[in-house]
């Protein structure tokens, strides 16, 4: 898998079979600073990204996502807090479009995945 320079707003990585009914939505938001895809990816000489290359093996009929926005803070306190209020409403305008486009959703669960402190996710 390459890094993708962009990359953002919701990317599924993974969907079940159509036969496999879906029992969860796993979702990754990276952290401050950080990269949608690179942010979970290996420093190996073979780099791989672990939501897309691990985590379906071991949670088969889960849809993983990963949710990525512009993460370069730290220029103006006021500045920096309005964006990652804007970024988690963002992020659950998403979440209720995504999941209001599949059947049976209201009951799934969603796992959340935040790195580095989970800021837009605790917003």
């Amino acid at each position: 898998m390459e890094v993708d320079s962009n990359f953002i707003g919701a990317t599924t990585l993974y969907e079940p079979p159509l036969e496999t009914p879906v029992k969860a939505d796993i979702i990754a938001i990276h952290g401050l600073n950080g990269h949608p895809c690179a942010s979970w990816l290996s420093k190996t000489k073979d780099p791989v990204m672990w939501l897309h290359d691990f985590l379906p093996q071991d949670f088969p009929d889960c849809r993983v996502i990963s949710y990525g926005y512009k993460a370069n803070f730290f220029q103006d306190k006021d500045h920096d807090r309005h964006k990652l209020v804007t970024q988690a409403e963002i992020l659950r305008a998403k979440l209720i479009q995504v999941r209001n486009r599949q059947v049976c959703t209201e009951k799934r669960p969603i796992i959340f995945i935040a790195h580095y402190g989970g800021l837009v996710l605790g917003r």
